[in-house]
């Protein structure tokens, strides 16, 4: 032990327990004074969020809950109401989180809100495996999560300074620095968000205690109207199957014809539109994003439209990601046709979609006037806006997979799961890698023996065992992906809004 210490390439840090290392950081950020706050703290500030330039306020309680509003080019909220995290872009209807984003979210503003430090917190503190003579490494998790976040607090000032989790594109860190004294407490005048290759950067400028009139201020806007129904318009949508298994259907921007969208559950956030519509359309552009699917992050820009028809159902003022040009092109040659976009989250959760796979056809329907004519429903989770069921593979392993309409006629296991089960262990297969939005990401192509979803089990399935380390295909809250071409027959029926999906088998 004693050369193992003298080799070390690590300065050796002063030993402190989690317990010691709690009260010198409340004791440095002044924390009995927030505690003596019985009123709900408001900080506000002026942030650059997406690329854009604006103001932020968050509204928290000392219990935990939390709402944070950016107004910059529309409003965008994060919030929890101590059971349920949900969030919000562009003004648009708000979506409940689940998984690692809600994980992520509670987490991240905690650490920014120092209630991770109460004694009645939901967080566990321990010491991290990496220290040094400079910065502690503190792990906080709460009991239901699946991975912890680390807090780096410097041993000098014994303030936080960064606070960072694994992420799909490596990693989300948030930096703290410029503290500064509002109502007794210590806070970072300056934070930045990085994640991947996107940067926020918050500038606090007030603190102080309010009494909200809202009866419910942590809990997500009742709004809806995102979509406007022609009453005599058939629900059948004109949809179209590409050699590769993806579904297509036209659509309308702006009330003009512009081609076809693919329909795509694997579309987690916004609509998609390509650059070549969006200028012809000139539809406004702004901010700056990071598009990633199975490979890395690619810089792109928002697009506004006024519309976007499909069949009977109208979203209004939608933003769209502006796919990258390389992206488009490259699934021209997979489609054979040029295509438009992708119809995602934004549309299909405020809509029931029937998908016939037999035909196929496709139907949207109001919600509002849905009734389920056949069959039962069964729970749908959102992975970041992306439906997931549970599944079972090779009669052994259950898990949550992605439901991805994109996907073709594959399953795919992410690479956690395929570690975690060893599941290229005695099993035939060849290098392939996985093309996706950004690029792709290594894998091994080989077959399931059966994948059982719902009622049904195919076997033989022709998938991809994903061992690359970066996109969203790493993701280890969720065991893999599964393309609709899969099912064969069956029919599917999507009502994200209800948080439910359907499974029908063809009639034999």
């Amino acid at each position: 032990m004693s050369i193992l210490l003298v080799n070390s390439s690590a300065p050796a840090a002063d030993p402190i327990s989690p317990a010691e290392a709690l009260q010198k950081v409340r004791q440095a950020v002044g924390f009995d004074a927030l505690r003596q706050q019985t009123d709900d703290l408001l900080a506000e500030g002026l942030v650059e969020h997406l690329g854009m330039k604006g103001e932020f306020r968050v509204l928290f309680s000392p219990i935990g809950e939390f709402l944070q509003t950016i107004d910059a080019h529309g409003t965008h909220n994060v919030g929890f109401d101590g059971k349920s995290t949900w969030e919000r872009a562009f003004s648009r209807p708000p979506k409940m989180l689940d998984f690692g984003a809600a994980e992520a979210e509670r987490a991240f503003v905690a650490v920014r809100t120092h209630h991770w430090l109460a004694a009645d917190s939901p967080y566990q503190v321990t010491l991290a495996d990496r220290q040094n003579d400079g910065e502690l490494a503190l792990q906080i998790a709460r009991p239901d999560d699946l991975i912890p976040t680390e807090i780096a607090v410097d041993r000098k000032s014994w303030l936080p300074i960064r606070a960072s989790r694994p992420w799909l594109f490596g990693d989300a860190v948030w930096e703290f620095s410029d503290y500064a004294d509002f109502l007794g407490t210590k806070w970072p005048r300056t934070s930045q968000l990085r994640e991947g290759q996107a940067l926020d950067r918050y500038d606090l400028k007030t603190m102080r205690a309010v009494k909200s009139g809202n009866p419910k201020p942590y809990s997500p806007p009742d709004e809806s109207g995102g979509i406007a129904w022609e009453a005599k318009a058939p629900s059948r949508v004109e949809l179209k199957r590409a050699p590769s298994g993806h579904l297509f259907v036209k659509g309308k921007v702006n009330g003009e014809d512009v081609g076809w969208f693919a329909f795509d559950t694997g579309t987690a956030s916004n609509m998609t539109i390509s650059r070549k519509v969006a200028e012809r359309l000139h539809l406004p552009a702004y901010g700056k994003t990071f598009a990633g699917g199975a490979g890395k992050q690619s810089a792109t820009q928002f697009r506004e439209a006024e519309s976007i028809q499909v069949g009977p159902a109208t979203l209004k003022h939608p933003v769209c990601f502006e796919l990258p040009v390389e992206f488009s092109d490259s699934m021209v040659k997979l489609f054979g046709f040029e295509w438009a976009g992708t119809v995602g989250y934004d549309f299909i959760s405020q809509v029931v979609v029937e998908l016939d796979l037999s035909v196929p056809s496709l139907d949207l329907y109001d919600p509002a006037k849905y009734e389920l004519k056949r069959g039962d429903w069964q729970n749908l989770r959102l992975n970041y806006g992306i439906p997931c069921l549970l599944c079972k593979v090779e009669n052994q392993f259950d898990g949550w997979f992605q439901f991805d309409t994109g996907a073709g006629k594959i399953a795919i296991i992410h690479t956690p799961a395929v570690e975690k089960h060893q599941l290229l262990k005695d099993r035939q297969t060849q290098h392939h890698p996985l093309p996706g939005l950004g690029g792709t990401i290594d894998a091994q192509l080989g077959r399931l023996k059966d994948f059982a979803v719902g009622k049904q089990t195919i076997s033989n399935v022709l998938t991809f065992f994903v061992t690359g380390k970066e996109g969203a295909l790493t993701d280890p809250y969720t065991m893999g992906t599964f393309g609709a071409g899969i099912l064969g027959g069956d029919t599917v029926i999507f009502d994200y809004g209800h948080r439910r999906v359907a499974l029908i088998e063809k009639d034999k």
